[in-house]
């Protein structure tokens, strides 16, 4: 037996014990000499009289020290704690809910099994049990709660065969919906009767709610039986983090942080899609997160999605980490020129490998590497490879390399200048085009202004365009064009326009041609026809338009969920493919694909059931593969990861005739078995009592002195 106080600074209030024996010290007066003949007998009398008030005083003083000493014990909430035998086993023969756990850690593998292949064998042993005709009902406890069928039902067998093939989940542990929802089921008849049986592996992310445990009635009994057995070692990725790039051509860097329980060498593995797999270790420390730092060298262009993975550790539920890789490390320019020059500045290619020479120390680097017609053949296709093709002629090798690398994926951008022949480029990249070319405009001609045009402010919302939000937007309308190329005012499909001149002519179209993109810049990247080249915009656009070549400036909305979530996409038709009415499908980490509906605007999408890559597509034409519209990833909470006991004394505090019972691997357990459990109870009342009698005893004894 234990005695303990909720609030034991309270007695502190001790030290008001000083004033009692103040006050007594402060009543006592000397005795008054009266002379006297017969004075010997008076002070006989006087001294036997003074030995009986010295006890009534010291009694008194002691009596009312105990008053002082008891209200303060009083405020500071005195409670008793003792160990009391109960019945541990399930009735059966009153109306029963078993609420099975299946959330994440419950997938944790112990010595002789699995923990949640421990739980279903015993509910499957209490549901077996009951005797016949009793009613019984089986909830599924993780994130959410839920019924398995549409309640209580007098067949238990059902709800055995519902266990069978039974597997745990990746949520969190939500126990107050899981008792709430079995409160539910067992007040639907109005008869607040009945038991409920927990099943779970001892951990939880959260106590019930103060408000249910209130309205619990008092004849339904609650137990929760841990079959945990001991708690497994468990490691997890807190964060995965992408830091800048310090040094060309090092490669992407990624760092993938580890917690949980103490180890030698924890197993680490990156996984890229398109890649082979990166391994690595990590050893812990208790109370410390391990770092362990990936490089990945030439990774897929754009965002790739990519994961963590863990070993070693008894909970393979939480080993995977999804995330989407920013594959912007140091990357190979191509540039093809179509006219020389007296000198450098001439040249048709000055300006733009200027701008595209490499930085010292950059987030991934550009390196322009200069090439001629004949070696377009030669060039690395896939995605990721960008062709800056600048006033170059029309040629059957021209068009053979630009089909070739749209066909693999890659970025092409083309210019125009003296030496682009609208027909010429008609008959040998027509297909291709965004829209088929007119002539070239100058500002001598009738048909052009008097003055130079400039370029029309683009539109904010465009990845490719986002730098100018924080400045240089005004450059736009300064910058002169004294020719344009005109293109045909209808455009082909799957093209665009992303930048105008100011007259509303189009100065940069974009075309999709499978999984490659094709730029038609209808001006110069060179001082002939423009001075776009001096302008401060100049750089900065250069190097964005790289970027969307290569597919780093992927348009498609990604966010992180958790497992269990139902993440809310707005589609507003500007990504890729993002059209009217399309069908939406969600493909799965598993392979499966959900239809999700048509059409654009918010959506709210299924629930994110494991871990993994979620995407959303749309079809594509010509029988291409989906094209995606969307993606996320989906995490396992990692407060579940941690796998943090149940809080045996607070969930008692809220349940006080909770039986709470730790059954042991093996353990044979039925109706009549018993527990030892704690029991916590209040000694207020009885301390209050005890005072509102010593203050009767204070009031008569001190009225006999």
């Amino acid at each position: 037996m234990e005695l303990s106080f909720q609030h034991p600074s309270l007695l502190a209030g001790l030290a008001l014990l000083a004033l009692p024996v103040l006050a007594h010290l402060a009543g006592r007066r000397p005795l008054a000499q009266v002379p006297f003949p017969a004075v010997r007998f008076l002070l006989a009398a006087q001294r036997s009289l003074r030995r009986r008030w010295l006890v009534d005083d010291l009694l008194l003083l002691l009596l009312r020290m105990l008053v002082v000493a008891s209200i303060v014990a009083l405020f500071a909430r005195p409670e008793i704690t003792r160990e009391v035998s109960v019945a541990a086993g399930a009735a059966t023969a009153v109306d029963t809910v078993v609420v099975v756990d299946r959330s994440l850690s419950t997938g944790a593998s112990l010595d002789d099994g699995a923990v949640f292949d421990r739980i279903v064998s015993r509910a499957a042993d209490i549901l077996g049990g009951l005797e016949p005709g009793t009613r019984a009902a089986l909830v599924w406890m993780d994130h959410r709660a839920r019924l398995e069928g549409n309640g209580l039902v007098r067949d238990p067998s059902v709800l055995v065969e519902a266990l069978d093939g039974a597997r745990p989940g990746h949520g969190a542990t939500d126990l107050d919906g899981a008792l709430a929802l079995a409160l539910d089921v067992l007040l639907r008849d109005g008869v607040p009767e009945g038991q409920v049986l927990v099943l779970g592996d001892g951990t939880a992310t959260g106590l019930p709610a103060p408000s249910l445990a209130e309205v619990w009635p008092p004849g339904v009994a609650l137990r929760y039986l841990d079959l945990s057995g001991d708690p497994p070692d468990n490691r997890w990725v807190d964060e995965v983090v992408q830091p800048a790039a310090t040094e060309l051509g090092a490669g992407v860097p990624v760092e993938v942080r580890v917690a949980g329980a103490p180890s030698d060498g924890t197993p680490v593995d990156l996984h890229v899609e398109g890649m082979e797999v990166i391994r690595g270790s990590v050893s812990l420390v208790e109370g410390e997160t391990a770092t362990k730092r990936f490089s990945v060298v030439a990774p897929p262009a754009g965002q790739v999605p990519a994961a963590a993975h863990l070993g070693g550790d008894a909970l393979p539920g939480d080993d995977l980490h999804p995330f989407l890789l920013r594959a912007s490390g140091h990357r190979l320019v191509y540039l093809l020129g179509g006219e020389g020059g007296a000198s450098a500045r001439d040249e048709e290619l000055y300006y733009l490998s200027t701008a595209l020479q490499p930085a010292t120390a950059v987030d991934g680097g550009l390196e322009p590497v200069r090439v001629d017609t004949g070696e377009l053949a030669e060039l690395p296709a896939g995605p990721g490879t960008v062709l800056l093709a600048c006033n170059v002629p029309a040629s059957p090798e021209l068009a053979d390399g630009v089909r070739r690398l749209l066909d693999a994926g890659g970025g092409v951008l083309l210019s125009a200048g003296s030496l682009v022949d609208r027909d010429a480029y008609g008959a040998a990249l027509g297909d291709l085009l965004p829209a088929p070319l007119g002539a070239v405009k100058s500002r001598e001609e009738t048909t052009f202004e008097a003055t130079a045009v400039a370029l029309a402010p683009p539109d904010l919302l465009e990845p490719l365009w986002a730098p100018f939000r924080e400045g240089g937007l005004s450059t736009f309308g300064r910058v002169r064009f004294d020719r344009v190329l005109e293109v045909e005012p209808f455009l082909a499909a799957d093209s665009r326009v992303l930048l105008r001149y100011s007259d509303g002519r189009a100065a940069l179209l974009e075309r999709r041609v499978g999984d490659g993109r094709l730029l038609l810049f209808t001006s110069t990247l060179d001082d002939d026809w423009t001075d776009l080249p001096v302008r401060g915009i100049f750089l900065p656009m250069v190097h964005q338009l790289v970027r969307y070549l290569a597919g780093e400036l992927e348009r498609t909305p990604t966010r992180v969920v958790t497992v269990g979530d139902r993440p809310r996409i707005d589609l507003d038709g500007e990504g890729p493919g993002g059209g009217g009415g399309e069908a939406l499908t969600l493909v799965e980490p598993s392979g499966r694909v959900r239809p999700v509906g048509a059409g654009l605007g918010p959506r709210v999408l299924p629930e994110a059931e494991a871990p993994g890559h979620y995407q959303l597509t749309v079809p594509a034409a010509d029988g291409d593969a989906p094209r995606i519209v969307a993606r996320y990833c989906a995490r396992v909470d990692a407060a579940e990861s941690a796998l943090v006991p149940l809080d045996r004394v607070a969930l008692g505090e809220l349940f006080p005739d909770l039986v709470h019972v730790r059954e042991q691997p093996g353990a044979e357990e039925g109706a009549g078995s018993r527990a030892t459990v704690v029991r916590r109870s209040s000694l207020v009342p009885a301390l209050a009592w005890w005072i509102v009698a010593l203050l009767g005893l204070e009031a008569w004894k001190g009225g006999r002195r």
